[in-house]
């Protein structure tokens, strides 16, 4: 049977304008096409780029003084080989994983994480999955006058300026205006690395001008 590993390459890293972080390395076996796959999470107003890098089987220099430690292993960009993917923002990958943002006001219940929440105007054409984060700007869900951000995922339709229903917080718990912003991006991307062994992961910003919050799981064989 294959077993499929998972290694957290990139940890919610900040990545400036024009910057690149790159993973540590992973030893990895080689693979069918296919199942290498990197997930990422973006957030941030730049854009990325993902690559991987392989050791080239060629070491820098000796250590002189500790002859004994092993010379460092030198990484290349493979020549043939297309990047992971590019031109990445949180506007990018599938609509539905993509966590969007949304100010509310006159908040009477703070939403329950993973509950439906539908626009009571749009009806079922407008739901969406509450994300779990919720930032209160003023007021209180108390005195029923809480305004701040909702987030969530798997928005259906644009919802409207509307009030909010909820499948565990109830009709009417809150009301929003304006338009939902896309916050993060999630999506998985499959590569086929032209040879395995030590590989590392590189995330580039390419925007030039915003950075970049960033997380991204390898998983192989």
């Amino acid at each position: 049977m294959t077993k499929l590993r998972t290694e957290l390459v990139v940890d919610n890293k900040t990545i400036a304008a024009s910057g690149a972080y790159t993973s540590v390395p992973v030893l990895v076996s080689r693979a069918e096409s296919g199942v290498f796959s990197i997930h990422y999470r973006l957030q941030g107003a730049g854009t990325a780029k993902f690559e991987y890098l392989i050791g080239s089987g060629l070491t820098g220099l000796t250590n002189r003084k500790v002859p004994a430690l092993d010379p460092p292993t030198i990484f290349v960009d493979p020549v043939s080989a297309t990047d992971i993917a590019s031109g990445i923002t949180v506007a990018s990958g599938t609509a539905l994983n993509r966590v969007k943002s949304r100010t509310y006001t006159s908040g009477s219940v703070d939403p329950v994480v993973g509950e439906k929440i539908t626009g009571a105007t749009g009806g079922n054409s407008q739901t969406s999955i509450y994300e779990g984060r919720n930032a209160v700007q003023t007021g209180s869900f108390a005195g029923g006058n809480a305004t701040g951000t909702f987030y969530w995922t798997d928005e259906t339709a644009a919802f409207e300026f509307e009030n909010l229903n909820g499948s565990a917080s109830g009709d009417n718990f809150a009301s929003i205006g304006g338009a939902s912003s896309d916050f993060e991006a999630r999506d998985i991307v499959g590569f086929s690395p032209e040879s395995a062994g030590l590989m590392k992961i590189r995330v580039t910003e390419t925007g030039t001008s915003q950075g970049l919050v960033v997380s991204v799981m390898l998983t192989y064989q």
